[in-house]
């Protein structure tokens, strides 16, 4: 995929949020600094969001070795809550 069509893309979706806050009688340059600084605002913040979004991010990534490699996997949901269960599972075994 090319550079610029990812930031179309991402203009696009910027673009329709801000029409969006408009429309509910906000600032979009507000809301958006409000969206920044909970995200990456602090090192806690960031830290927080890292750890939420590494598992969508691995299994995209898996999504994409397995489109890549020409195989149709549609049970990725249900793949990423048999590894958190399996997380959970073992994870009282390995103690600190």
């Amino acid at each position: 995929m090319k550079l610029s069509a990812v930031l179309a893309v991402a203009a696009g979706t910027l673009a329709a949020a801000a029409l969006l806050v408009l429309a509910a009688g906000a600032s979009p340059a507000e809301a958006f600094l409000a969206l920044f600084r909970g995200a990456a605002g602090s090192t806690a913040a960031l830290g927080e969001t890292l750890a939420r979004s590494t598992g969508l991010v691995l299994t995209a990534l898996g999504a994409v070795v397995a489109f890549r490699a020409g195989v149709l996997n549609i049970g990725l949901e249900g793949q990423f809550l048999a590894g958190a269960a399996a997380a959970a599972a073992a994870g009282p075994l390995f103690p600190d």
